[in-house]
C-alpha cells in the first residue's frame, strides 16, 4: 500500500502533512491506514507498508519495525504475525530464526520451544533414529523364516534381514545351505531353516 504526502491525524489527534511512522494513504484514499499485522513502516511518510523479513515477526498494527523471534521459535516466511515453536526433535539457538535445527540422525528430543542442542539426547542401545524426532524407534528383532538380522544396527540406521553367507551358515553348525560351494561361496540351493529367526551375528 503505497503512502502519499497528506494531511491526517496521528495518534495525538494532531494535523500533520505526512503519515506516521506505521501507517500509510493509498492513492485517492483520504486518511491513513495502518499498517497490518505481519508488516511496518519505519519512517513517515515512507512508501509501502513492507512485510517483516524471514526469522522477523510484528504481531500488532500500526508497526514501525519487526521483532526477531525469540530462541526456540522461528519464522520461515515474511509477513509473519506470530513465530512458530521449534517442533520436538529441533532446536534454535540465536534471535531471528529462520529454521529450527535438527538434533540429527541418532537424537531425539522430546521437548517443544527447544533453545540448546544439549536438549538433544542420543538414542539408548537397541534403539535408533535416522533424522529429528520426539522418541527413538526400537530395532527388529527377529526375522522371517529362513533370514537373519545382520548385526548392522547403529543408532541411526536399523538392522536388516537377509540371507546368511555360506560361512555364516556353517559357522552356526546348519545343514541348509546344501549346495555350498567349497570355498564357502553361496550355492544355489534356498534357506529355509525355520530357526534363522533367533540368528543374530556369529
Amino acid at each position: 500500500m503505497p503512502c502519499r504526502n497528506i494531511r491526517c491525524s496521528n495518534r495525538f489527534g494532531e494535523r500533520s502533512d505526512t503519515c506516521a511512522a506505521g501507517s500509510c494513504s493509498a492513492a485517492g484514499v483520504s486518511g491513513c491506514s495502518n499498517c497490518a499485522t505481519g508488516t511496518y513502516s519505519a519512517t513517515s511518510g515512507g512508501g509501502a507498508c513492507t512485510a517483516c523479513s524471514e526469522g522477523a515477526y510484528a504481531k500488532s498494527a500500526k508497526s514501525s519495525s519487526c521483532l526477531a523471534c525469540a530462541v526456540g521459535t522461528n519464522a520461515s516466511s515474511t509477513g509473519t504475525v506470530t513465530c512458530a515453536s521449534c517442533s520436538s526433535g529441533k532446536y534454535s539457538v540465536s534471535t531471528g530464526a529462520v529454521s529450527c535445527k535438527s538434533c540429527g540422525a541418532g537424537k531425539y528430543s522430546s521437548k517443544t520451544k527447544s533453545t540448546k542442542s544439549t536438549d538433544c539426547s542420543s538414542c539408548a542401545s537397541g534403539r535408533f533414529f535416522g533424522a529429528e524426532a520426539s522418541s527413538c524407534t526400537s530395532y527388529i528383532t527377529s526375522c522371517s523364516s529362513g533370514q537373519r538380522l545382520s548385526g548392522a544396527d547403529t543408532t541411526t540406521s536399523d538392522d536388516s534381514c537377509g540371507l546368511p553367507t555360506c560361512s555364516e551358515d556353517r559357522g552356526l553348525d546348519c545343514d541348509d545351505w546344501d549346495n555350498c560351494n567349497a570355498d564357502n561361496s553361496q550355492g544355489s540351493s534356498t534357506y529355509t531353516n525355520s530357526d534363522a529367526s533367533s540368528f543374530k551375528g556369529t
